[in-house]
């Protein structure tokens, strides 16, 4: 650009040159009454408007000592008008000194304020292409003017695809109506006030995806106040967006498996002096069965001192010992625990766990008041009660596909597990494998919406197995989607045990161990209806021991318990294992038998049985002998039970009268 100029200078100082020899020329060629000296001041004037002031000056001097030859030359030097006229030509060259001394200034000044400008420019440029944002600047036709080279890596889109088109066309439709009010007030000069975060909205991918962005808008004004373009940075926050959304799906996924506890659960955080110790604890989280607890709506007790709702957890201990969890890490543990209820005005039991957390405490409770109360009335239920207060905290699991995603902290309590030790496990693991096939069970239930409740039996850490009720059900997020299994579980070891052994008692006879007779009957209903071919018959024997009355009246009842106890063993021994022995009543003995081809071999099987039992028996008289008498049959699948061993018990009365110690038949056909 210099030699530009010095070159344009040095054109027009040539011209100058010769325009003012011209008029010299000129002045003298023509009559010496018409003098051409003032169009001297021509040239001085048009070289303080472009050229500088050495050449301004050097022009002035030569058109001056030509004005005075050309004035010399006419013989008009003497002349007055021709001094006057001198004096003005050497004014005007003095102003077009000073007039191009103070262009060149200006013109200097100009040229620095350019060349910051284009300093300026390409330095924000260099920062705009070197940033990680996306920078880009459109005109008042609100198209794309300039943008940084950056927005390939971030978009895709290299710059030429994105110069002259509008960036709105690629912000999602859904996200259009947020960012439409700064859009316009941009566009409209206004100043909008960025927020810290900017304004979050998604941008369509070259390849289809779009990516979360942040974005903030500066108007550039021009010298009128008008809007001349508006400069635009984004910046990609589709980790953070992620993060976000994981932390508030965290969130729900906490709160829905505090709703799912039955029982009150808080979490409190410590308040320590200035020596550190804990002296009150403030309420973090609740669910909905704390607030009904402490009659308090969660937006009150969110925030709360403990003390402040439960001043008697001070007196009464539970505050030292929360103080003690959070301090030493030790899980807290408290059956049957007095406590003056606070709301109620009357002492009552709980039992209470806690854990901490961080420098905080996950507590829940239960009032055990009426279990405790029970235990008091019914002594041959304490254990049961004990074990009940012992796993009285429900486990609460949250799974994937059946893999264990979480699980809350009294898994350790109740089965010795630690929550990481099950995470990322199949639940199959744990499950006893007799009791798998539940796991399609829930999986239909929990798709179908339902919930779902059953016993089964996990695997502790100790490699023991223990009897759970397991409620579960669908954990749907907050979008009404559905996420997986939420499930909660409590040992019920004692309960099933109760149940077993009701189920026992009422099946099997106490002293011989023998089916009971209604037990005995539904199982003989069940054999008898499977149709009949060789190979497939059930054999009835219905035995008596032979004057066992007698031996009752003469040796005591507990001799003839001992001989009861032996008879049915023999003939469990001489039995396979298909086959069954049932107690009638009394000394009468049912003998199932499946799977025979005739009823030759069940009089083959019931002649074993016979010799088996007439082998002395020891007792505390010495040794006894017995005979049976017993009446043989085949199950028809037309008759009820009850036919079947009336027909057995009518072909033992024959062997009776065949003289005992006998066995007789009778086929299905007889009356």
């Amino acid at each position: 650009m210099w030699l530009r100029n010095r070159s344009r200078s040095a054109w027009v100082t040539v011209a100058l040159v010769a325009f003012a020899l011209l008029v010299l020329v000129l002045d003298v060629a023509v009559s010496s009454s018409i003098s051409l000296a003032p169009l001297l001041a021509v040239p001085v004037v048009v070289s303080a408007l472009f050229v500088g002031v050495p050449v301004t000056v050097g022009l002035s001097l030569f058109v001056c000592v030509l004005a005075v030859l050309s004035s010399w030359q006419n013989g008009i030097l003497a002349l007055p008008g021709t001094w006057v006229s001198l004096v003005s030509l050497v004014v005007v060259c003095v102003l077009a000194a000073v007039t191009s001394r103070v262009r060149e200034r200006l013109e200097g000044r100009r040229r620095e304020a350019l060349q910051a400008l284009e300093e300026s420019e390409q330095q924000y440029r260099l920062m705009a292409e070197n940033s990680s944002d996306v920078v880009y600047r459109v005109g008042p036709d609100r198209r794309v003017t300039w943008i940084s080279p950056n927005v390939t890596e971030a978009l895709g889109w290299s710059v030429s695809e994105l110069l002259g088109t509008s960036m709105y066309d690629l912000i999602h439709e859904d996200d259009r109506a947020r960012i439409d009010a700064l859009r316009e007030a941009v566009f409209a000069g206004q100043d909008i006030p960025n927020p810290r975060e900017g304004w979050p909205s998604r941008w369509r991918h070259k390849d289809g995806t779009y990516t979360w962005m942040s974005l903030k808008s500066t108007t550039i004004r021009d010298a009128g106040g008008a809007m001349a373009s508006a400069v635009t940075g984004m910046r990609d926050v589709d980790a953070l967006v992620r993060e976000r959304e994981i932390a508030e799906s965290e969130s729900a996924r906490r709160t829905a498996i505090l709703q799912t506890l039955l029982d009150p659960h808080v979490l409190l955080r410590a308040v320590r002096d200035e020596q550190g110790a804990v002296v009150d604890f403030i309420y973090v989280d609740a669910n909905e069965a704390a607030c009904v607890y402490n009659r308090r709506p969660r937006e009150e007790l969110i925030g709360a001192r403990l003390l402040a709702v439960l001043p008697g957890h001070e007196g009464a201990g539970p505050l030292r010992m929360y103080a003690h969890t959070v301090d030493t890490g030790e899980p807290l543990v408290l059956d049957d625990f007095p406590y003056v209820n606070d709301i109620l005005g009357q002492e009552r039991r709980y039992d209470m766990r806690a854990v901490r957390l961080g420098d905080s405490v996950s507590v829940t409770w239960r009032d055990v008041t009426d279990r405790y109360e029970a235990a008091k009335r019914i002594a041959e239920s304490e254990e049961h009660f004990r074990l009940l207060a012992d796993n009285s905290s429900d486990v609460v699991v949250r799974l994937r596909d059946d893999i264990i995603d979480w699980a809350s902290p009294a898994l350790t309590v109740t089965l010795g597990w630690t929550p990481a030790e099950w995470a990322g496990r199949a639940v199959e693991e744990f499950i006893h494998p007799d009791d798998l096939s539940v796991i399609d069970s829930v999986r239909g239930a929990v798709e179908a919406g339902d919930t779902w409740v059953t016993t089964l039996r996990l695997r502790a850490k100790d490699a023991s197995h223990h009897w759970v009720e397991v409620h579960a059900g669908a954990f749907t997020t907050p979008a009404g989607d559905h996420d997986g299994t939420v499930a909660s579980f409590r040992v019920v070891d004692a309960e099933v045990e109760a149940q077993q052994a009701l189920t026992r008692r009422a099946t099997y006879d106490d002293l011989t161990g023998a089916l009971k007779r209604d037990p005995a009957l539904e199982q003989l209903q069940q054999i008898g209806h499977n149709p009949r071919h060789p190979g497939s018959e059930t054999g009835v024997l219905f035995m008596d021991i032979d004057d066992f009355k007698s031996i009752n009246d003469t040796h005591g009842h507990a001799t003839g318990d001992t001989l009861l106890k032996t008879i049915t063993q023999r003939i469990h021994d001489a039995i396979r294992a298909d086959d069954s022995v049932a107690r009638m009543g009394g000394d009468e003995f049912l003998v199932t038998l499946a799977g025979l081809h005739d009823l030759a071999e069940a009089v083959h099987v019931a002649e074993k049985l016979r010799s088996a039992c007439a082998v002395p028996i020891p007792t505390e008289d010495g040794e006894l002998s017995v005979t049976v008498s017993i009446g043989v049959t085949l199950a028809d699948p037309v008759e009820a039970g009850d036919q079947i061993v009336a027909r057995a018990d009518k072909a033992m009365y024959l062997a009776k009268r065949a003289g005992r110690n006998s066995v007789a038949s009778m086929p299905i056909d007889t009356l």
